[in-house]
């Protein structure tokens, strides 16, 4: 973040308030995705885990709330508010019973609310952030929300033949979103490889860059999340598994982009089975999508011996070839 490296405390409290923000939201992104796109698998057992998280997760956002308010001052405390407030709306829409209060609401009405809160967030918090792998990752999110919008309304546009152009453009539109959210997170995915593709690392600075030399240049990698690790851990240390999970989540949301480009890129073509399969591969990124975030926000936090209630998350029960998610 650009405010890292003004008062070191302040730049701690922060990193482990945010990832128990963001694991927090994991959480919750595990039992609506298992609930709405598995309800066949659900059992149980699997309620208890879901109410079980759903308890525990309220006892790690009440405690971030307290932090927030107690701990940090100036930008830290700003964003982290912003942070919050935006983890407790996303929740607060994944919630189950906030589900069954507007059950008879449409599903385009809540998503397109969910994609508003999205972007009302991200417009806010990018003031906040360096030009950085995070940077251009959320700017990948930020395009896809907008070919979902795009997306809810081509829907639409399909039960009117009388529609048809206007659809086409419409699909044309969510391509045009699609291929910009790839670019972005293909951005991201390079400057995560300057680390990869260099012979040695010889220290990650507090500010958060990673400063590597091959034999013939000395280069500077500016990475927020680079910079968790380093407040985390302190200044000079370096986690081939942190890297490797921040490289799998990338790689993760490249499959999500890719699959949704694949399928309006073809739509008029496809038959049900395409359709369903693609569907399928969607799905299956998603609850990867949720475990590997987790990972990663998990990682930081045991790293600095922080208060984390016991989760048990649902997406592995439903990734069905765990081949297709190994690291290349």
């Amino acid at each position: 973040m650009n405010f890292f490296r003004k008062d070191p405390q302040q730049d701690k409290y922060f990193v482990e308030i945010r990832n128990s923000l963001e694991l927090a939201y994991w959480v919750a992104s595990d039992s609506d995705n298992f609930l709405e796109f598995f309800p066949e698998l659900l059992n149980r057992n699997n309620l208890s885990i879901i109410i079980e998280n759903s308890e525990q997760l309220k006892k790690l956002l009440n405690v971030s709330k307290d932090r927030i308010r107690l701990q940090l001052t100036g930008d830290h405390k700003e964003c982290a508010l912003l942070l919050e407030g935006y983890i407790q709306s996303m929740i607060k829409e994944l919630d189950i019973k906030q589900s069954n209060q507007r059950k008879n609401e449409s599903e385009d009405i809540k998503y397109t609310r969910i994609l508003d809160i999205d972007s009302n967030f991200r417009k806010s918090y990018f003031k906040y952030m360096l030009d950085d792998v995070e940077y251009y990752r959320l700017k990948s999110y930020s395009k896809l929300s907008s070919a979902l919008k795009e997306i809810l309304a081509y829907g639409s546009c399909l039960d009117d033949d009388l529609e048809s152009d206007f659809a086409d453009k419409k699909r044309n539109k969510i391509l045009k979103y699609l291929s910009e959210a790839e670019r972005l997170i293909l951005r991201s995915n390079r400057q995560l490889n300057i680390v990869r593709r260099t012979k040695s690392i010889t220290k990650i600075s507090q500010a958060g860059e990673y400063v590597v030399k091959d034999l013939n240049h000395t280069h500077k990698w500016k990475s927020s999340r680079a910079g968790d690790c380093a407040i985390a851990f302190g200044s000079g240390y370096f986690s081939e598994e942190y890297h490797r999970l921040q490289t799998e989540y990338n790689l993760i949301w490249q499959g999500v982009i890719q699959v949704q480009k694949e399928t309006f890129a073809q739509i008029n073509d496809l038959d049900i089975d395409e359709l369903n399969f693609l569907d399928f591969q969607g799905k299956q990124y998603y609850s990867k999508l949720n475990e590997v975030g987790f990972k990663i926000n998990e990682f930081i936090l045991n790293g600095m011996n922080a208060y984390l209630p016991k989760f048990e998350l649902l997406s592995s029960k439903t990734i069905k070839n765990h081949l297709q998610f190994l690291n290349v």
